[in-house]
């Protein structure tokens, strides 16, 4: 990944991703990276979904509608990520 320039910076919201077999598919973990200066608190609680809500597609673009709501400007990048421990995104 490129370097972000501060005026660019928005957030990057990583979903661990879970792919073992007895996965839950849930949403394991809500991480953000790259947000000084940004509120991630709020975008978390912004959020329509939370930690161990089940996982589903339209996760990330509500991510990224999130983000453009709470920031003004869209995040940098959001992914679901594989895995952890219990199979959860």
């Amino acid at each position: 990944m490129g370097r972000i320039m501060p005026m660019q910076r928005a957030a990057l919201i990583v979903l661990s991703c879970g792919c073992t077999l007895a996965a839950r598919d849930q949403v394991g973990t809500i991480d953000f990276y790259g947000y000084k200066g940004i509120n991630a608190q709020a975008v978390r609680r912004a959020l329509p979904f939370h930690t161990g809500d089940p996982y589903a597609a339209q996760i990330l673009t509500q991510a990224r509608e999130t983000v453009q709501q709470i920031v003004g400007r869209p995040a940098t990048d959001v992914e679901a990520l594989c895995c952890d421990r219990n199979g959860d995104r």
